[in-house]
């Protein structure tokens, strides 16, 4: 746990900072409260420190992947896993139509990070689907944008499942990844924003 220097809240940034994290937490509560009058809502873990090893073809050493989720539960039986973000967030950040993106472009690594998490979790609590989301601050009132798969872009028809079939597209995308970080031939490059 961190632990910051105690700051004078009572007036200035500090001030409008902490009303507005508190304006923030309020409203997450109430939609909370909304959520369980109509939904079944167990919470299985938060802040869920998870640690797999995974053989690389080419890498001599297994690869660490290391990830803390925030939120594990189960929402009217489907597992979820949820994170947090105070930022916000788009629901084209957590689509993906082809798979290459994942690792290509920057504005799908929230889609990255979703799928990792759930291959994660999969490896050590293997389940058939699951749903992976981010709760934004930001957008409160969107609800979780769940991560999808989509055909095309010009559809509206989303696959919210993740399943093995899934995260085994995520695996082939993952090791391409780690292979070209670990290859000294490939030069570092900066990802656009």
């Amino acid at each position: 746990m961190k632990i910051y220097a105690e700051e004078d809240i009572s007036r200035g940034k500090n001030l409008i900072a902490f009303n507005v994290i508190v304006a923030y937490i309020n409203s997450f509560i109430l939609k909370e409260i909304q959520d369980i009058k109509h939904h079944n809502i167990k919470i299985i873990a938060l802040e869920n420190d998870l640690s797999i090893k995974i053989d690389v073809p080419g890498i001599e050493t297994p690869v660490t992947l290391k990830g803390t989720l925030d939120r594990v539960d189960e929402k009217d039986g489907m597992l979820r896993i949820l994170d947090y973000k105070t930022g916000s967030v788009l629901n084209s950040n957590v689509e993906v139509v082809l798979w290459d993106e994942i690792i290509e472009n920057y504005d799908r690594s929230k889609a990255f990070q979703l799928l990792c998490y759930s291959f994660m979790y999969q490896n050590i609590k293997p389940i058939e689907k699951m749903n992976a989301g981010i709760i934004s601050f930001k957008n409160l009132g969107s609800g979780p944008f769940y991560f999808s798969t989509k055909k095309s872009r010009n559809t509206s028809n989303k696959d919210f499942n993740i399943t093995k079939d899934t995260l085994v597209l995520f695996q082939e995308q993952l090791v391409k990844l780690i292979q070209e970080i670990a290859n000294p031939e490939v030069p570092f490059m900066a990802k656009e924003d």
